[in-house]
This record gives C-alpha cells, structure tokens and sequence, in this order.
C-alpha cells in the first residue's frame, strides 16, 4: 500500500491567449483584455493529489492501495477533487474536507508561447 501525504489543489487552466493581459489599468483596455479561443480546463494539482492520482491509475486492479492524506474544503471544488479521487481508485478515507477553507486553486494562464501566469490560492 501506498500513503501519499501532499496538497491537493484544483488546476485551472486558460490557454489559446495570443498574449497574457498587462496589469496596471483599472478598466478593460485593449492591453489588459485577452480572449481566448479555448475553454476554461479543471484538473487535478499539488503534489499528494497528482502523486495519488497517477498511482491509483496505474494499480486500478487493488483498489484501495493508495491513500491520500491530505484536505479539501468543503465546497463543490472539493467534492470534485474527492470524486476525481475515488474513481481513479484512490482511498481517500484520510483525505479530510475542512470546513474553514475553500479548496486549494492554482489558476494557470499560458500564452503561445508557453509563457504563464500563475495565482494561488491557498485554501485548505
């Protein structure tokens, strides 16, 4: 059995920007105003959770044999995040929603280029 101990953070993703906004306006302007032409993308982030994810998959045949301790709020994010976890195989028993913080975000936006931005939240 594995026990993986780590965050647990939902990834948004914003890419198909030919540019990141500029900050300093205070209004939308052509510089700080960026479309994209993707969607907005959800995905599993931290380290536990990747980790725990990755091998839940890889051993899907013993249920159970990998287990996350680490926290999620108890938002629709970490409801999200628990069942991305519980069908990859994943334990999540120690896996604790706590009450008194959102659900870890990391929110990545990527240019062309491969240039990013990053903000995060650090939640629970």
């Amino acid at each position: 059995m594995f026990l993986i101990l780590g965050s647990t953070t939902v990834d948004l993703l914003i890419t198909g920007m030919e540019h990141l906004p500029a900050l300093g306006a205070d209004e939308f302007a052509q510089d700080n105003l960026v479309f994209t032409s993707r969607p907005l993308r959800m995905t599993i982030g931290g380290n536990g959770a990747n980790s725990a994810y990755v091998l839940g998959r890889l051993d899907a045949a013993t249920p159970g044999a990998v287990r996350l301790a680490s926290a999620v709020g108890a938002d629709e994010l970490g409801t999200l995040m628990r069942g991305w976890l519980d069908a990859a195989g994943v334990d999540t028993r120690t896996l604790r929603t706590r009450d008194d913080a959102g659900t870890s975000t990391t929110t990545i936006a990527m240019d062309a280029d491969f240039h990013r931005a990053s903000f995060h939240h650090a939640g629970a």
